[in-house]
């Protein structure tokens, strides 16, 4: 289940360029209406914790895990707006991001064990 959330995560920010515009612009800027954003964006985010039980006991590193993958999918995606390549990878591509969604669902089932 998380690793399917994940890779929906990354389809849908890559499907959102304006989301990708707002996100670049809040790494830069804090004001009134990133403030909000960041409000309702951390409460979708713990409810969907919540669903998933991620946020199992205080031992249980697996939401610091996903936190993880998220921001990475977050940053590539905003990175792909204007940057060609990561990492030796062509993140503006679509074969890119398939490569790097199995690989984040790999990751994210590893997390799981």
């Amino acid at each position: 289940m998380l690793a399917a959330v994940l890779v929906n995560f990354a389809r849908a920010l890559r499907r959102r360029p304006l989301t990708l515009e707002i996100m670049a612009f809040e790494t830069v800027t804090r004001n009134e209406l990133t403030v909000i954003l960041e409000e309702v964006r951390e409460s979708r985010t713990m409810a969907l914790v919540a669903a998933l039980d991620l946020a199992a006991g205080p031992d249980d590193d697996l939401l610091a895990v996903t936190a993880l993958l998220a921001a990475g999918v977050s940053y590539l995606a905003v990175r792909a707006r204007k940057i060609r390549l990561f990492g030796g990878i062509e993140i503006a591509g679509e074969a890119a991001w398939v490569r790097l969604e199995a690989s984040l669902a790999a990751l994210a089932r590893t997390a799981l064990t």
